[in-house]
């Protein structure tokens, strides 16, 4: 999804003037929004964070350019954050969100943090979900799987609507060239999934209210943090020694947010403790015995939400809380073909064993 955070302060600015900010905004109006709320800003000190990458180019190119244009700065891999840590950008797009906002150096000019560019759904939607808490606006535009197209226009290909007579002629001018039926098929299936899937495809963008129409709702957010993590300055988990470590959580509401620390033992041998951090289903795809490994019943809810995190892609939702598993729907790239062969394995063993505990698994034929 295409993703842009700004600070609400921005955005309330621009709407002062009657000007729309939001991810489909030309950037030049975004740095006016941004020179009108912090007077005197230097654009080299307008820090814009985005995925990085040659394979990226392709697809970013366009936002790029805008900065760069306006003289912005681009965050690059070992940047240096107000924190002391290193800025990354080739994954993870969801730590950045809680530096997003303004500080001063040094010689007392102001810096600002932003996040523009694109995300996979579940982080976009996560730090949408996270902007009431962090006084921010974020505007996210829905994108294909693909990276065929630049992002100026692949933000427009999921409001395209396949059951036009003209469908085919509209793909063809986004792409500036003819398009062959394969083609046109594959993209009227990924737009048809986003429907089923309750997609708000219409709006010029989406927010995260619009996943949430006429209800009132709420947001806390916690994190555990396994690294140093230079966007908030938390430290990773500190090891005193073999048994015991210490982490560092951090919960962020609209109300308030806080940071804790916790020093932890732990009960089992160093064998054991690895073993408990490790997904059940993958410890089974590379080997592990599960037919002579103790049998508990949190292994049902355990597996239950593995699946759901592996091969969502894949499950059905048949009714009375059981799931329905195509394993023809398992991208080969997400399981190896070796790994679904032990998989229906597992599921079949569990059902037919556990039958009570398990009967929430179905397989498709």
């Amino acid at each position: 999804m295409g993703n842009l955070f700004l600070p609400l302060k921005v955005v309330q600015k621009a709407e002062e003037k009657s000007v729309l900010l939001d991810f489909m905004t030309p950037r030049k109006k975004v740095m006016e929004a941004i020179e009108e709320t912090y007077p005197g800003i230097k654009r080299k000190n307008i820090h814009v964070w985005t995925l990085g990458g040659k394979s990226r180019e392709k697809r970013l190119g366009w936002i790029w350019k805008q900065w760069k244009d306006l003289g912005a700065h681009l965050v690059e891999d070992g940047w240096a954050l107000p924190s002391g840590g290193k800025a990354f950008t080739d994954s993870g797009t969801y730590a950045p969100t809680y530096l997003i906002g303004t500080w001063e150096d040094r010689e007392k000019q102001i810096h600002l943090f932003l996040l523009d560019g694109y995300a996979a759904s579940a982080e976009a939607m996560q730090a949408a979900s996270l902007t009431p808490a962090l006084d921010l606006d974020g505007t996210l535009v829905t994108f294909t799987s693909k990276f065929e197209l630049p992002i100026e226009k692949e933000q427009f290909v999921m409001r395209l609507d396949p059951n036009q007579p003209d469908f085919k002629h509209k793909l063809e001018k986004l792409f500036q060239k003819t398009v062959d039926q394969d083609t046109v098929d594959k993209y009227t299936r990924m737009i048809m999934e986003a429907r089923e899937a309750e997609m708000p495809l219409h709006h010029r963008v989406i927010r995260a209210h619009d996943f949430f129409p006429e209800k009132n709702w709420d947001v806390a957010a916690f994190l555990g943090y396994m690294c140093d993590d230079p966007y908030t300055g938390a430290k990773g988990v500190e090891c005193i020694d073999d048994q015991i470590y210490r982490v560092t959580t951090r919960i962020s509401t609209p109300r308030a947010g806080k940071r804790i620390t916790f020093t932890l033992r732990l009960m089992e041998n160093p064998k054991e403790q690895r073993l408990i951090f490790n997904p059940l289903l993958i410890r089974f795809i590379y080997g592990e015995d599960f037919r002579t490994r103790p049998v508990k019943i949190s292994d049902s809810g355990r597996i239950r939400n593995e699946l759901q995190t592996l091969c969502s892609e894949a499950l059905e939702y048949p009714g009375r809380g059981k799931i329905l598993v195509h394993f023809d729907r398992i991208p080969p790239e997400v399981i190896s073909l070796k790994g679904q062969k032990v998989l229906r394995e597992v599921l079949e063993w569990y059902k037919k064993h556990h039958p009570i505990w398990f009967n929430w698994i179905e397989i498709s034929s």
